[in-house]
């Protein structure tokens, strides 16, 4: 009786201490769960912070005139002054060539007064390359760039309304980008001084040239002979964005 009852006495023992260590590794368990998720969660919180947006207001797809400069553009900060010669050069034989062809073409009044602005202000600017070029020992080309090259083939080839829609769009992409080489190009401090010089005139003109496309939509009613905006005279004709 007395050997029944201690065996009994120490199973139940043996039993509740099981169970005791049964408790304690779910205990163990739970807390290693409860920090491999906080863990966890830092570890996200960790790897994928908030990424910055790019573009905005200072993005090269902005419109120019609300960018904060292009002087810290890598390509416009290691431009050597024939590169600069050669792009100015270029994109103005690209307006004249262009504009030349519209009034060619083109029955859209507004076309044909915008095209005859470009070609006397960017004849007046090939003058001013040319002399701030020959000042700096540069070498004004007087071949286009193949870009611009492709894209005169490309204006050369529409027709009718199809001719200008291409050279209104033709229009803002390129004195978009003329607004970013002079702007970047007159804030260098190491251009020689004619080229300096050049590049901060001629940047207010390209961009009073490119207020008149954006400010018209396109060149459109006003440019024709509408309401008088911006860039435009009281007549609707486009007044020179710079005179002189």
């Amino acid at each position: 009786m007395t050997k029944s009852y201690i065996l009994l006495l120490t199973t139940a023992l043996a039993l509740g201490a099981c169970g005791q260590g049964g408790r304690g590794s779910e205990q163990a368990g739970e807390q290693a769960d409860g920090t491999d998720a906080a863990t966890g969660d830092m570890a996200t919180s960790t790897a994928s912070p908030t990424t910055p947006r790019t573009g905005g207001t200072g993005g090269m797809g902005a419109d120019p005139a609300m960018r904060a400069g292009s002087a810290s553009d890598p390509s416009m900060a290691a431009m050597q002054p024939a590169s600069y010669v050669a792009s100015a050069a270029s994109g103005d034989m690209f307006e004249i060539e262009s504009s030349q062809l519209a009034l060619k073409k083109s029955r859209d009044p507004a076309v044909q007064s915008f095209a005859s602005q470009m070609v006397k202000d960017h004849r007046a600017t090939t003058a001013q390359l040319k002399e701030a070029a020959k000042a700096a020992d540069a070498t004004v080309p007087t071949q286009m760039q193949p870009r611009h090259a492709q894209m005169l083939t490309a204006l050369t080839n529409a027709g009718g309304a199809d001719f200008d829609r291409l050279y209104w769009e033709q229009q803002r992409t390129a004195h978009a980008e003329a607004v970013d080489l002079h702007r970047a190009m007159s804030q260098r401090g190491d251009l020689p001084g004619g080229l300096s010089g050049f590049a901060k005139s001629t940047l207010p003109k390209v961009e009073g040239h490119y207020r008149m496309l954006t400010e018209q939509g396109r060149g459109g009613a006003a440019m024709s002979g509408g309401a008088a905006g911006a860039g435009t005279s009281a007549s609707g004709s486009i007044a020179p964005a710079n005179p002189g």
